[in-house]
C-alpha cells in the first residue's frame, strides 16, 4: 500500500471557458482531514438482497448501475454535497459553443483514463484474443458508442429506453481524435435548461469490448453496414461480456458470483482520493432482517434498517456490545407510490383513482409500518426539493368520499359478491385487480395486504400478486399489470419528470412512464419546463405540474421513507453535507457521500 496526494488541477485552469470546476472540497478539505501520508485501507462491506440477471452497462438494476458508476463515471461529477455542479472525472475540460440552432461541447478527456486489464479466462472465457483486451486508453469511441446505443431503435434494454427521450436531441458525438469530441445538441427553437449536466453525465461503453467477439474480431464488419443498427443491436444486447463490469474508474472488478461481489481500489485512477479504502464487498442476504443480523455480528460494515427493525435496533443499541456502532437517519430521495395503470379499463377514470387514494390511510401506514419515520408526499418531486409545491397537501382519508366518487361514477356493489360492479360496453365489469409487488420485501407485503384489507371496506377487490425480482422487472418493462407497488429513486436536481410523465414516453417498453400516463396539459409545462432558465419561473412551472399531476391522481403518492443508517464507527467521514457547513460550503445534498467514507484504524494518524 502507498500514501496518496491531493489531485492537482493545474492544467484544468489554463481553459478559462472550461464547464468543469475544481472542487475544494478534494483540492483542500479532504487532505486536510485525512492528514499527510494517508494511506487507503480496509474493506467496506454491505450488503445487497437480489443477484441481477445480467452486468449489462444499460441494465435497469440498481445495484448494476452503482456497480458501473463505481467502476467507471462520467465525464464530469458533482462536487461533493451540491447538486447542479460539474467538477472533473474523466473529462478535464468541456467547453461550450452556440451556434446557431446547435449548441456544441467540445471535450477533451483525461489522459490518464485508461481501461484496466480484464482477465477473461478467470471469468470463464475460452479462447480470447489476450492482447485486445489489455489497458487501453478511454477515448472518444467509448462515448460515442454510449450515445450511439442509446439512439439506435433497436436497443431495447430498459435503461436505454428511458434515456433516448433524455438525450433526443443529441444529434451525434463527432470525433476529433481519440481524446477530443464534440457533443452535438440540435434543437427547433433553443437549448433546453440543463443541456450542460446531460453532457457532463454521458457515460463510456468500451469500444474495444463490445464492437468486438473474444477473439478480437468487430462485431459488425463493414458488409452489414446497412443493417448495422439491427446487427449490432441483437448482438449488443445480448453481449457475451455482458456479465462483466469494465473499469476505467475508481475501483475495479475483482469477482462475483450469486453471493458476493468484490471491487478492489484502482491505484491507477487518475483522480487518487476517489476510492478511499482498499476494497468494497457486497455480499448477499436473503431479506433487510437478514442484513441487519449480518450487521449485529460484525459481518456487515453498516446497513440501511427497515422500520420494521426499529424496535429490535434500540434493544441493540441499549446493548454494551453496541458501542462502536452509530445511527444516522435522514430522508433519502426516494418515494413509494401505488401506481395506476391507465391501459387498464378500471383507472381510466380520475374519480375512480381518487376514490382509491382517499381510501387508503396513509398516516396509518406510517405510523404502523414505518413507525412514523416517513412522510407524506402529494406529487412526483421530494418534500425538501424546490420543485415540490409544499401548498398541495396530500388527499386526507375519506371512506365515504372514496364510496361517493365510485357510485357517481356507476360502481355500485354487488350485495352477494361485495364487489362493486358496472355496465361496460354492454358487459358487468367488476373492480377488480392484481397489485404487484417485489415478493421478497416483508414491509412491501405488509403494506400490500393493509392497501387490499383497507379497498375490501368500499367494495373493491384487490388481489395481491408477489412477483420475484425477475418477473417483478418484466411485467415492469412491458407495463404487464394492473397496479404496482414500487418506489422511484430520483436523480439529483435539476428535476425532469420528463421520463415518467410525458405522452411521448407513455407507449414505449421499458420506459419510466411505467402507467402509460397521457394528459396535453402536463406535456405543455414539461415542454415549458424543459425551455425555462430563469429560476424563479421554473419553479412556479414544477409546482404547476405538481398540481397538476397531484389532481389527476395517476399515482396513489404514499410516502417518502426515514433511511435509517447504521455503521461502525471505524467508518469515517459518514455525514450530511448540507448539515455540515464547517467542512461544505453552499451544500445542498442531503444524505451521506460514501465516495468519501475511508477507515481508520489504531494505527491511521
Amino acid at each position: 500500500m502507498t500514501s496518496i496526494d491531493a489531485p492537482i488541477f493545474s492544467d484544468i485552469l489554463d481553459s478559462k471557458n472550461n464547464l468543469l470546476e475544481i472542487d475544494e472540497f478534494y483540492q483542500s478539505t479532504l487532505p486536510k482531514i485525512l492528514g499527510e501520508n494517508f494511506t487507503p485501507q480496509g474493506e467496506y462491506k454491505i450488503s445487497f438482497f437480489a443477484y441481477p440477471n445480467h452486468f449489462h452497462p444499460f441494465s435497469n438494476d440498481p445495484l448494476v448501475s452503482s456497480l458501473w458508476e463505481l467502476c467507471s463515471g462520467s465525464l464530469s461529477q458533482l462536487k461533493v454535497g451540491q447538486y447542479e455542479t460539474m467538477s472533473p472525472c474523466l473529462a478535464k475540460t468541456i467547453v461550450e459553443e452556440v451556434k446557431g440552432n446547435q449548441v456544441l461541447y467540445h471535450v477533451t478527456l483525461d489522459e490518464n483514463a485508461f481501461w484496466c486489464d480484464v482477465d477473461l479466462e478467470q471469468f470463464g472465457f475460452k479462447d480470447v484474443d489476450v492482447a485486445h483486451f489489455q489497458k487501453t486508453p478511454v477515448t472518444s469511441a467509448d462515448f460515442k458508442l454510449y450515445i450511439d446505443s442509446i439512439k439506435n431503435p433497436y436497443v431495447d434494454l430498459p435503461k436505454a429506453v428511458s434515456l433516448r427521450g433524455r438525450y433526443q436531441n443529441l444529434k451525434t458525438i463527432e470525433i476529433i481524435d481519440s481524446k477530443q469530441f464534440t457533443v452535438v445538441w440540435e434543437f427547433d427553437k433553443q437549448a433546453p435548461y440543463g443541456t450542460k449536466y446531460l453532457t457532463g453525465q454521458l457515460k463510456p461503453i468500451p469500444a474495444h469490448v463490445f464492437e468486438y467477439w473474444p477473439n478480437g474480431k468487430k462485431i459488425v464488419s463493414e458488409s452489414y453496414q446497412d443493417k448495422s443498427n439491427y446487427i449490432f443491436a441483437k448482438h449488443f444486447c445480448n453481449h457475451w461480456a455482458k456479465n462483466l463490469i469494465f473499469s476505467c474508474g475508481p475501483w475495479i472488478l475483482q469477482s462475483h458470483n450469486h453471493n458476493r461481489i468484490d471491487l478492489v481500489r484502482n491505484p491507477d485512477f487518475h483522480l487518487s482520493y476517489s476510492a478511499l479504502m482498499d476494497k468494497m464487498t457486497f455480499i448477499r442476504k436473503s431479506s433487510p432482517i437478514g442484513a441487519w443480523q449480518a450487521f449485529k455480528s460484525s459481518e456487515l460494515s453498516s446497513c440501511n434498517l427497515s422500520p420494521l427493525q426499529y424496535r429490535d435496533l434500540k434493544l441493540f443499541m441499549e446493548k454494551g456490545s453496541s458501542s462502536d456502532v452509530k445511527i444516522m437517519e435522514y430522508f433519502s430521495k426516494i418515494y413509494y407510490f401505488i401506481g395506476w395503470n391507465q391501459k387498464s379499463p378500471l383507472f381510466q377514470s380520475k374519480k375512480v383513482r381518487e376514490a382509491l387514494t382517499l381510501a387508503i390511510n396513509c398516516d396509518e401506514i406510517i405510523q404502523h409500518f414505518l413507525k412514523g419515520r416517513a412522510q407524506k408526499l402529494s406529487g412526483p418531486f421530494m418534500p425538501n426539493s424546490s420543485a415540490y409545491d409544499q401548498q398541495c397537501a396530500p388527499l386526507s382519508y375519506d371512506v365515504q368520499k372514496a364510496v361517493d366518487l365510485l357510485e357517481q361514477e356507476g360502481w355500485h356493489q354487488n350485495k352477494v359478491l361485495g364487489v362493486r360492479e358496472k355496465i361496460a360496453d354492454g358487459k358487468s365489469l367488476a373492480l377488480r385487480f392484481h397489485l404487484s409487488y417485489f415478493l421478497n420485501n416483508e414491509l412491501a407485503q405488509s403494506i400490500c395486504q393493509y392497501v387490499s384489507t383497507s379497498l375490501k371496506e368500499i367494495g373493491v377487490e384487490c388481489l395481491l400478486q408477489g412477483l420475484d425480482y425477475t418477473e417483478f422487472m418484466d411485467r415492469y418493462k412491458n407495463k404487464n399489470f394492473d397496479a404496482m407497488y414500487m418506489a422511484w429513486s430520483l436523480a439529483p436536481p435539476p428535476e425532469n419528470p420528463q421520463q415518467s410523465w410525458h405522452s411521448s414516453e407513455a407507449d414505449k417498453v421499458a420506459s419510466s412512464n411505467i402507467i402509460s400516463f397521457k394528459d396535453e396539459e402536463v406535456d405543455r409545462l414539461i415542454e415549458k419546463l424543459k425551455f425555462c432558465n430563469e429560476a424563479q419561473a421554473r419553479q412556479e412551472l414544477y409546482h404547476k405540474v405538481h398540481r397538476r399531476i397531484h389532481e389527476l391522481q395517476p399515482y396513489t403518492f404514499l410516502y417518502v421513507p426515514k433511511q435509517i443508517f447504521a455503521y461502525r464507527d471505524s467508518l469515517q467521514n459518514v455525514c450530511i453535507p448540507k448539515e455540515t457547513p464547517n467542512l461544505f460550503s453552499n451544500a445542498s445534498v442531503e444524505e451521506p457521500c460514501p465516495k468519501i467514507f475511508y477507515m481508520k484504524s489504531i494505527d491511521f494518524q
